[in-house]
């Protein structure tokens, strides 16, 4: 059976995507500040003129791809928004790709 050519030939690994578990908060912060490129290039203007600091989470949907979903939390209720497909190898490398997304659409 021939695959699609953008899927990948296989299933994913999952440490190209899924977090570490037991990591504390501030490495998680940092991980995020990172791959965002700051920590200010992850602040989201609201409809109500507040700011909130968002989030990439990594999904892999059961196929050979890794999606990414932008996350903050508005009055006590998480957001979540697809901002597209995450290449790339690494877990890092994947969260760097969703970002620049979701700053080329306008997300952030």
């Amino acid at each position: 059976m021939k695959t699609h050519p953008k899927w990948a030939p296989a299933k994913l690994d999952p440490t190209s995507w899924r977090p570490v578990p037991g990591r504390a908060r501030s490495e998680v912060i940092a991980e995020q500040d990172d791959a965002a490129g700051g920590r200010d290039r992850r602040k989201l203007e609201l409809a109500d003129g507040r700011t909130a600091t968002g989030s990439i989470e990594l999904k892999d949907l059961g196929g050979r791809r890794v999606y990414g979903y932008l996350r903050h939390s508005t009055g006590g209720h998480t957001v979540c928004t697809y901002v597209g497909e995450a290449p790339g190898s690494t877990r890092l490398d994947r969260l760097r790709c969703a970002w620049t997304l979701a700053h080329e659409r306008g997300l952030v």
